[in-house]
């Protein structure tokens, strides 16, 4: 996280480091997106705005997340695991688009008629970041949502995150070395090393341990032609695909949400149990290590649901 954050001070936290050791290097990008992620929401800005004690400032604020919680309820996907949606130039043609402009714009008038002083200074960096995410710009993913209690929230972050990693890490870096705890894709490293963007003459060493007769390696069943993954049909494909998978092992299923785990438990609970199937999902039958455990010291053939972490969890035990 700092190695990133180094990057948006301009090197004012680290200096520049000959030789990277990186723990996990499989989820240097994701750590790299959230790092990169700026978001925006009333409340944070008004506690920027209280120093200046200006009501005509809060309000312009309070107005213009008015209009992008108006505009998001216009134009987000509803089908959508949560009310969101990213922005592109479609949208600038919404009346919806052109009163949030309009409010930008009376904001900024509205900063810069102010007496300069260190608040002032430090909002407008702030407001500028904010107009940046706004200006539709392809270098730029921006996307707007509901937050749990209701609020818009507006975050933006660099479409070419490895791009960037490559421009301003790796090519300062006289040696690179990353540990991956499962980073091999068809036994090679190469797909990580195109994802991140890292120098392809990097030497690539497996450490795990060799294969023998008694050992057998996990099947992955993948079906790309379930609908996607908003479409109100994914649901019931992908349990359909499942139950016809006609289990003769164990099995688990990787999903990316809490919400997910709880649609599908519900969805199989019944069926599996009618084939003699113990089910254990993620934060409905207990938590990660108590699944672990009950996974391990039950003989029944079992049904597990969970997230990616849980599955690297499972393998390691």
């Amino acid at each position: 996280h700092l190695l990133v954050e180094n990057i948006v001070r301009k090197g004012k936290f680290l200096p520049t480091k000959k030789h990277l050791a990186i723990d996990s290097i499989e989820t240097f990008e994701q750590i790299a997106a959230k790092t990169l992620t700026q978001w925006f929401s009333l409340n944070n800005l008004l506690a920027e705005t209280s120093a200046l004690e200006n009501d005509e400032v809060n309000a312009a604020f309070e107005i213009f997340f008015g209009l992008m919680g108006i505009f998001i309820e216009k134009n987000a996907d509803h089908n959508a695991f949560a009310s969101q949606i990213v922005l592109n130039q479609t949208h600038s043609d919404t009346p919806e688009w052109k009163n949030l402009i309009a409010s930008l714009q009376n904001i900024n008038e509205r900063l810069n008629a102010l007496p300069s002083s260190t608040s002032q200074t430090l909002l407008l960096s702030k407001f500028n970041a904010l107009k940046k995410s706004l200006s539709l710009n392809p270098a730029v993913l921006s996307w707007m949502m509901v937050s749990f209690e209701g609020d818009p929230l507006l975050k933006a972050c660099p479409v070419e995150i490895a791009r960037l990693l490559k421009q301003e890490i790796w090519s300062k870096a006289t040696s690179i070395t990353g540990l991956s705890h499962y980073g091999q894709l068809e036994e090679s490293f190469q797909f990580l090393k195109k994802r991140l963007q890292l120098p392809k003459e990097m030497n690539e060493i497996s450490l795990a341990k060799q294969e023998t007769e008694q050992t057998d390696k996990i099947p992955f069943k993948l079906h790309a032609d379930l609908p996607h993954t908003k479409s109100p049909q994914n649901l019931q494909k992908t349990v359909e695909r499942i139950l016809s998978l006609d289990l003769k092992t164990d099995a688990f299923l990787i999903v990316n949400s809490v919400k997910s785990i709880q649609q599908v438990h519900e969805r199989l609970e019944k069926p599996v149990k009618d084939q003699e199937i113990l089910l254990l999902s993620q934060g409905m039958t207990g938590g990660m290590g108590k699944i672990t455990q009950r996974f391990i010291k039950t003989p029944q053939q079992t049904l597990i649901i969970g997230t990616e972490r849980l599955f690297e969890i499972m393998l390691a035990n």
